[in-house]
């Protein structure tokens, strides 16, 4: 706790040792009464600011999610336990990782009734995604007089989590089913109705219960849903490659923010239609976090996590249940780079990716040797390929070159790391761009895109090449097929790895 001396209390001070200074030369009795008033008085008010602060119980209620560019309102509760009111007391809430630039936001209890718990709240923008901590609060109160402010410092931390924000674009319609080869039209599995049945699976909360198999779900002593299957068709699926050239740039404005918001924005319009979506981060692992009873999170580590929560992980075990565990034990052993992968359709799917997109954390170089067991492992043969990447090596570039024969057709959007270093440089007072460039390279198409490009736009070329991409069977040259067969990627001890045609 510290204290401050406002102008009223230096000139209040300085009168008293005035007087004091009088008194001691004229010894005048009302000289000597007027001294001993003043500084009574002085140690009464400041003893007076010092219990301001004091006997006070502050609870922070921050919002379970936020969305990038979008208000989320803060809510702070303070328990007066005291057996007198209080009047007049701030708090100054920091929140600087949260929104750079803006350090905190003040937040007043004008009555705090003995005993009772009063709330106030402040809304703030955060600019990006990603896990941020709020916190310490701050205290501000006095005497009433103002002469004697005292600051006190609650350790009082929240994490929070903020989705990326997922953009309208213009989409293009998949082509029916019907004009689809027999071996490229999919099937995925999903709660509700549809034409075909599939099976059973563990109830999750927030299905209907009409989909409950009454009969399995008594003789398992549990609740059993029925599991049907529905016709997709189109598949797409994004490749995003994290490495230290996605960092370049500040804040939101950097290669992986656009590249998440895009992925997002992918994923939010294909969950609404009659798609298979697939994602795969290389070079990127989700930050871990433990949701609470209460909605909070919190980052492991971090001070002040709860005891009652679990990982947010069993949120993904509940949405797609052991199907999902299964896949990523068979996968290639990772240890060498960090990775993230999902697949599915719909709303859900989408509440999953949003905040798997916004806990992605740390990054490392891309190995390819490893990077091709996983994409063969996690992205579908056929499907139609977007790749997100940051001024990628050679090898990359002949990497991508060679999946040509794998799928529909591959979009590569590369982001131009110069424009955003030349933006990061001069504070981001560029002007925003209104076209990217796209180029051919065999095998691929290219989209550059700069600082400030317009991304709906980009979103829209981007979705319609990949959607109305031609599935070239021939033409793949002898090494491309040996790079991507499933032969050419048996570990070393022999053992194959199920590929995703295949399983």
């Amino acid at each position: 706790m510290t204290s401050r001396l406002t102008i009223n209390a230096w000139v209040f001070i300085f009168l008293t040792v005035f007087t004091i200074i009088v008194a001691g030369i004229f010894h005048t009795p009302l000289l000597v009464y007027t001294a001993v008033f003043l500084v009574s008085t002085n140690l009464v008010l400041f003893v007076w600011s010092f219990h301001a602060v004091r006997g006070l119980k502050v609870k922070r209620y921050p919002p379970s999610f936020g969305v990038a560019g979008q208000p989320m309102e803060v809510g702070l509760e303070l328990t007066n336990e005291r057996s007198t009111a209080r009047y007049g007391t701030l708090g100054f809430d920091l929140h600087e990782q949260l929104t750079p630039g803006k350090e905190y936001s003040p937040v007043a209890f004008l009555v705090a009734p003995a005993g009772s718990p009063v709330r106030s709240s402040y809304t703030i923008t955060p600019p990006r995604r990603g896990v941020f901590r709020i916190g310490p609060l701050f205290l501000w109160g006095g005497d009433p007089f103002g002469f004697y402010k005292n600051w006190r410092k609650v350790e009082i931390y929240n994490s929070v989590l903020v989705l990326p924000r997922a953009l309208d674009f213009k989409m293009a319609q998949p082509p029916s089913i019907s004009s689809l080869s027999r071996d490229e039209s999919g099937s995925i599995p999903v709660g509700g109705q549809s034409t075909e049945f599939l099976g059973v699976r563990e109830y999750v909360p927030g299905q209907q219960l009409k989909h409950i198999h009454w009969r399995t779900s008594a003789r398992q002593g549990k609740l059993i849903s029925r599991q049907y299957e529905l016709n997709v068709a189109a598949s797409v699926s994004v490749l995003l490659l994290v490495d230290e050239n996605m960092r370049a740039g500040s804040g939101a404005d950097t290669p992986l923010e656009y590249a998440i918001t895009m992925a997002a924005s992918l994923g939010s319009a294909t969950g609404t239609s009659r798609f298979q979506f697939n994602m795969l981060t290389l070079g990127a692992r989700p930050v871990p976090l433990v949701l609470h009873s209460d909605g909070s999170v919190e980052q492991y580590g971090t001070t002040g996590t709860k005891s009652d929560g679990f990982s947010l992980e069993f949120l993904s075990r509940e949405l797609w249940g052991r199907d999902a565990q299964e896949r990523r034990r068979r996968s290639p052993d990772s240890s060498n780079m960090p990775y993230d992968s999902l697949a599915g359709s719909g709303k859900r799917f989408y509440q999953e990716m949003a905040i798997r997109l916004a806990r992605l954390g740390e990054y490392g170089p891309t190995d390819w040797e490893l990077a091709n067991r996983l994409i063969v492992h996690y992205l579908p043969q056929g499907s139609s390929l977007v790749v997100l990447t940051c001024d990628p090596s050679v090898e990359a570039w002949e990497r991508l070159g060679l999946m040509g024969m794998r799928y529909r057709g591959i979009t590569v959007v590369n982001f131009d790391k110069a424009s955003f270093e030349k933006a990061r440089g001069s504070w981001g007072d560029q002007p925003a761009r209104s076209e990217s460039k796209s180029r051919y390279r065999p095998g691929y198409n290219v989209i550059d895109v700069h600082y400030k490009d317009d991304l709906p736009r980009v979103l829209s070329e981007v979705f319609n090449r990949a959607i109305s991409a031609s599935h070239s069977r021939g033409g793949a040259v002898a090494s491309s097929s040996k790079m991507l067969s499933s032969e050419a990627l048996l570990p070393e001890d022999g053992i194959g790895i199920e590929t995703e045609a295949e399983a």
